[in-house]
């Protein structure tokens, strides 16, 4: 793997852990050391994060690095985050995780409906057996349902739905806002 590209591999993967709830600490550190130690082509570099949507996420976790291990200064969105990432824990938290998926399926009703019926995407990962077999969906989403309520899972799920329903409004417009500034 080239050294730009495993850049671009630690911000993408740093954006995904952003996504679903946090991003540890780690991550930070491993992006400073990344940026003071590591020869590369930024522009070839650049080209890869404009051309997967990461540049102002890279933009601004590079920022939060540099203010945790250099001497870097604050801005708004770069405080929020910092907020957002400390207040997740090591590897995130279920209130991060559910405003962000709020967002990504545009309201508390369909983000619960893709929790309790999977979409076929999802349920081929799980279960390898539907692909290409749409018409096993039914009878792949009741099986998951039983492995929730006799192996484990029940607990873990209704946390995650309460928390669907008590996330406020400007909750959401604020992590909506964060995320809107760091392209994600």
């Amino acid at each position: 793997m080239s050294n730009e590209f495993f850049y671009f591999y630690h911000i993408a993967h740093m954006a995904k852990h952003f996504e679903i709830g946090g991003c540890g600490l780690r991550t930070f550190i491993d992006l400073q050391i990344l940026n003071d130690k590591m020869e590369y082509n930024q522009a070839e570099e650049k080209s890869l994060l404009d051309n997967s949507g990461l540049f102002k996420f890279e933009k601004y976790a590079k920022g939060l690095a540099n203010v945790w291990f250099s001497d870097g200064e604050y801005n708004e969105t770069v405080k929020f985050m910092e907020e957002y990432i400390l207040s997740a824990g090591a590897f995130g938290n279920v209130e991060n995780k559910v405003a962000v998926q709020q967002l990504k399926h545009g309201s508390k009703f369909k983000y619960a409906l893709k929790r309790v019926w999977l979409p076929y995407e999802r349920m081929m990962f799980y279960y390898p057996s539907v692909q290409n077999k749409k018409w096993l969906m039914p009878v792949f989403q009741i099986r998951r349902w039983f492995k929730l309520l006799f192996l484990g899972g029940v607990k873990r799920s209704v946390k995650e739905l309460k928390v669907n329903a008590s996330i406020t409004v400007s909750e959401s417009e604020i992590i909506k806002r964060m995320l809107d500034e760091l392209g994600l």
